[in-house]
C-alpha cells in the first residue's frame, strides 16, 4: 500500500483528504505542522507528500525547497496545495512536482497523485 503524508493546518481539510484517500486505497498520516518533519518522513517513508502553501506561520514553499535540498529527501514527490493565484509558479521557484489550486477538484488530485507515484516508482527501477 502506498503512503501519503499531508501537511495542512486546517483539520476539516486534513479530514477530508484522509478519509478520501484512503477509501482510495493510500495509507494516510496528517501532520498540521512542520515541527519534526524529517524524522516523520524517516520513520513513515511517504511515498508522496501533500503540502498546503500557506500553513500557520510557516511558508509551505520554503519547506518544500528545504526537503528538495536533502540528500535524504529530495525525491520524495511533493505536491503544493495553495488559494493563491500565482501558484503556477511553484514548481519554478519552490521545487514542487505538482501543484493544485484550493480549491481543487478530488479527482484531479487523485489523478496528480497516482501520475507522480508511477513516475517515481518508474524513476526508482531505472536507477
Amino acid at each position: 500500500m502506498k503512503k501519503i503524508l499531508i501537511l495542512d493546518d486546517d483539520p476539516d481539510l486534513l479530514e477530508v483528504l484522509k478519509e478520501a484517500l484512503e477509501t482510495s486505497g493510500y495509507e494516510i498520516l496528517t501532520k498540521s505542522s512542520s515541527s519534526d518533519l524529517f524524522r516523520v518522513i524517516d520513520e513513515f517513508k511517504p511515498d508522496l507528500l501533500l503540502l498546503d502553501f500557506l500553513l500557520m506561520n510557516e511558508n509551505g514553499g520554503e519547506i518544500c525547497a528545504q526537503l528538495k535540498r536533502n540528500g535524504n529527501t529530495k525525491h520524495l514527490p511533493i505536491i503544493l496545495l495553495s488559494g493563491y493565484c500565482s501558484i503556477q509558479e511553484m514548481h519554478v521557484i519552490y521545487g514542487c512536482d505538482s501543484y493544485l489550486a484550493k480549491p481543487f477538484d478530488l479527482q484531479k488530485l487523485l489523478n496528480n497523485i497516482e501520475n507522480l507515484i508511477i513516475r517515481d516508482t518508474v524513476l526508482q527501477q531505472i536507477a
